[in-house]
């Protein structure tokens, strides 16, 4: 079931292994917006409640890809150092530490969701808070339906099985996108209203996994009985660890410049949460050069081949950064509409419109920053994407803070502290793996477990 790509030209194994990968980011851009669409529908207290339930939501997703990333990299390494025979247990101690974190996660965050939304600035009581964790309990008590899907298809992925990962993912996509009305406005059941969104996205999840597990074992694939090994998951956490950090770090910086957000409007943290999911379009594309790369990348380094993980980083940087321009073309001319198709609020589609077209001008370097994220996973040393990714998108509290209020733009200044700390933080990583200070060690196959 392994499938070593280090011997194809660098094009090659890149369009091979990240063509499904961008498809399965566009169709989850898709849904998230098939769910906007839906939740849309119960009126603009339910929207905007979607939209500030969205960032502890990313966080959730973020968390739930630890072990995954994990797996991804251990299973390239090992494909390319030639140890099949140590998948199983990669998929296993992945899978252990998946339920592990999941029940974390469920202990810390279950207690924090009123303070979050009192954090973003929404009133207490008010029926925008209530909606929200009506959507966040939901969330929570499914995380490890996330994990468990996170995993499976991060397998597939690392072996350069993309193509059976994309399939693993529309199928739930799918599930996802059938169950929405029905949930969320009672088609034929009782409704549950926001809630029903959420319950969509895990019975989805749980379906995607069952579906992975069962191509897994159908194609000769190994389940390891074994228990949580400590060594495996702290190898698998160090590794997944730093990428979910800097992940859950961004999502912090967004429920911290909530207030600031809010203080324009509660309309213009409904036109961000959908701006957003517009704009995913061109970021998940930057998303699947990255896991692409990071399979790549771990192959290239299994094998003792570092140099050639770094032509990879660069092709891909420089081919994401080329696929933002036309992309970029579509959102400015287009921003308007695509926004009209969720909001029902002039305000909340002008505000929405705003957003996309400032950020437009930084997509090649939000490719870049993604690709060279994918890159240093691949390599095995995920700090700096940690140190850089969090440091820069904190950056734009002081930045935004002193555009939006000192410099009096307004949520016009927010929206460019977002674009010029995209640029930043692309441009730093780009650097910072030229060095090559990921190298050292690079020259070492994965030790045995």
């Amino acid at each position: 079931m392994t499938r070593a790509l280090v011997h194809l030209p660098t094009h090659v194994a890149l369009w091979r292994l990240s063509w499904p990968l961008i498809a399965i980011g566009l169709l989850k851009t898709s849904i998230y917006l098939v769910d906007a669409y839906w939740v849309g529908q119960l009126g603009d207290v339910e929207l905007t409640a979607m939209g500030g339930a969205a960032f502890a939501w990313w966080i959730l997703l973020i968390l739930s890809e630890i072990a995954g990333t994990g797996v991804q990299t251990e299973t390239a390494q090992r494909v390319g150092a030639r140890e099949p025979e140590a998948i199983p247990h990669i998929l296993t101690q992945g899978i252990h530490l998946s339920w592990i974190l999941s029940l974390v996660v469920m202990a810390v965050c279950w207690p924090l969701r009123s303070i979050y939304f009192d954090f973003l600035g929404f009133a207490s009581g008010s029926a925008e808070t209530a909606s929200g964790i009506a959507f966040l309990d939901v969330s929570l008590l499914g995380v490890f339906a996330f994990t468990l899907l996170a995993t499976i298809t991060a397998v597939f992925r690392g072996l350069g099985d993309t193509r059976t990962a994309l399939g693993i993912t529309v199928f739930a996509l799918l599930v996802n996108a059938v169950l929405d009305p029905f949930l969320i406005l009672g088609w034929g059941v009782p409704s549950l209203g926001i809630a029903g969104a959420a319950w969509a996205t895990v019975i989805a999840n749980i379906a995607g996994a069952a579906l992975g597990f069962g191509v897994w074992m159908h194609r000769g694939g190994r389940w390891a009985r074994e228990a949580p090994r400590g060594h495996v998951m702290r190898r698998l956490t160090m590794v997944g660890g730093p990428v979910a950090a800097r992940g859950v770090a961004f999502s912090m910086i967004y429920v911290a410049l909530g207030p600031m957000i809010n203080a324009f409007g509660s309309h213009q943290m409904a036109a961000l949460g959908v701006g957003m999911r517009i704009e995913g379009f061109a970021y998940h594309i930057g998303v699947g050069l990255s896991v692409a790369v990071t399979t790549l990348v771990g192959q290239h380094i299994g094998a003792g081949k570092p140099e050639a993980a770094r032509q990879v980083a660069r092709r891909a940087a420089l081919l994401g950064a080329l696929a933002m321009v036309p992309v970029a073309v579509v959102l400015y001319v287009c921003a308007p509409y695509f926004m009209a198709g969720f909001a029902n609020e002039p305000m909340t589609i002008a505000a929405g419109s705003a957003y996309i077209r400032i950020q437009i001008w930084v997509l090649s370097f939000m490719a870049l920053e993604s690709v060279m994220e994918g890159a240093f996973a691949g390599t095995g040393h995920t700090m700096p994407t940690l140190w850089i990714g969090s440091l820069g998108t904190a950056a734009r509290l002081p930045v935004g803070w002193v555009l939006a209020f000192y410099l009096g733009w307004g949520p016009t200044g927010l929206w460019w502290a977002i674009a010029l700390t995209t640029l930043a933080k692309g441009t730093l990583l780009w650097a910072w793996f030229e060095k090559g200070t990921w190298r050292t060690g690079g020259d070492e196959k994965p030790a045995p477990d």
